[in-house]
């Protein structure tokens, strides 16, 4: 309802310039502005979530990759000690070999992450939520603002 009597009130300011006449700003003109105004405020809440929801599976896979770091300094650390201490390295070389099979793990976990993120982002009506849809609205929000100061400033 809001875009139809923004639609008709546009073509109308559009025709009143065309014909060198005044557009008078009225309240219901001032009330489909802040209709308008409000409305692109929550999509761009919304978009702003969405972003952050789509940031979270890349700090995740972030997340695994720091744990992977750390395991093998960690594991690096233990095989240094166990062998100044002397123990014997059957034990030393299961706990290699472990680390091994846990970094593999967790490799996959984080690969399996990265192409969730790639392929599995959050949509509002088949739209990925993004950088680019909010270019998009600031760019329509910036447009509209200029062309109503134009319009208002013809008279």
């Amino acid at each position: 309802m809001v875009s139809g009597l923004c639609l008709y009130e546009f073509i109308n300011m559009i025709i009143k310039t065309a014909y060198n006449e005044s557009v008078v700003l009225t309240a219901g003109l001032m009330m489909e502005g802040f209709f308008v105004v409000s409305l692109l405020f929550g999509l761009f809440l919304i978009i702003l979530s969405g972003i952050r929801a789509n940031r979270q599976t890349k700090l995740h896979k972030s997340a695994v990759a720091h744990y992977r770091t750390r395991l093998s300094a960690h594991i690096n650390d233990q095989v240094l000690t166990r062998e100044k201490a002397g123990v014997d390295p059957k034990e030393i070389k299961l706990l290699i070999k472990n680390e091994k099979a846990l970094q593999k793990s967790l490799k996959l976990v984080a690969n399996e992450l990265d192409s969730e993120g790639a392929s599995e982002k959050v949509r509002i009506n088949g739209f990925p939520i993004d950088n680019r849809m909010l270019e998009g609205l600031v760019g329509l929000l910036g447009t509209i603002g200029i062309t109503g100061w134009q319009i208002l400033n013809n008279q």
